[in-house]
């Protein structure tokens, strides 16, 4: 069985990559009338996740699954320190550096357990997808 957990990071390193540089750029999808709210520190959440998981994919398998779960973690803590500092305007302001929306905290709930599983497939006896 083929290990994936360096194609894995790979490919979602370049997924948060692109969507922090994307958020940059006035594309219809974030800010008035997108998607999502555009706050100013969370692009830099995106590509920080998407350079470590780059970066961790040029290393062993093993190193490359440790990252999508690191990744992950922050993303879950992310989340749950959202949920728990949400005001009466649906929002979170976190640390007064990030803040987030209930669409951004679902955002980083999805990515947390996508990329959780992500890093269960670096051996074939642990693998969640098969061939």
């Amino acid at each position: 069985m083929q290990k994936v957990a360096k194609a894995l990071a790979l490919v979602m390193g370049g997924l948060l990559l692109t969507i922090g540089l994307l958020s940059f750029f006035p594309l219809g999808l974030f800010g008035p009338g997108g998607l999502m709210v555009k706050y100013p520190n969370m692009p830099f959440v995106h590509i920080a996740s998407g350079v470590i998981l780059l970066l961790v994919s040029g290393m062993g398998e093993s190193s490359a699954a440790f990252g999508l779960y690191m990744v992950a973690f922050f993303n879950a803590l992310l989340v749950l320190l959202g949920y728990l500092a949400v005001d009466a305007t649906q929002t979170s302001t976190l640390f007064d550096v990030l803040r987030l929306t209930r669409a951004d905290l679902f955002l980083h709930g999805v990515l947390a357990v996508g990329l959780a599983i992500c890093g269960k497939m670096n051996t074939a006896r642990q693998q969640v997808i098969w061939e």
